[in-house]
């Protein structure tokens, strides 16, 4: 696991149970931003980015994936993001990608061979995929 912090008020959390987990979250200049990342099975791989500016909100990332050889990636740039991923199974894919401020993603995937896509820019969007 990698975690890189610039900013005051961040938290981060990784726990990875298996072989070959890797996760790398970047906290960058952001004042309250919070990445959690749970892990178990093997080969699976998280990448977490966090931008705000120096007036920045509260922004949270949050994964959890169980299985083999999953991938996820989430990236906020803004103020007051929300992005919560669980994925379950083998070979899933997801990226969340969330540009301006107030949006909400929630993607829960279970089962095997899933891809999601979740992208929101401007003001106050929400995404919830279920597959």
């Amino acid at each position: 696991s990698t975690v890189t912090q610039s900013g005051s008020g961040l938290s981060v959390e990784v726990d990875q149970i298996g072989n070959a987990n890797r996760s790398t979250i970047t906290q960058a200049t952001g004042k309250y931003n919070e990445a959690t990342v749970f892990q178990s099975g093997d080969d699976n791989v998280s990448t977490i980015t966090q931008n705000q500016g120096a007036i920045g909100d509260f922004s949270v990332a949050d994964v959890l994936q169980s299985g083999d050889d999953n991938r996820s990636t989430i990236t906020q740039d803004g103020l007051s993001l929300s992005a919560d991923l669980n994925q379950r199974g083998d070979n899933n894919r997801s990226t969340i990608t969330q540009n301006g401020s107030e949006h909400m993603a929630d993607v829960t995937q279970v089962s095997n061979g899933n891809t999601s896509t979740v992208t929101q820019s401007g003001t106050n969007n929400s995404a919830i995929v279920n597959q």
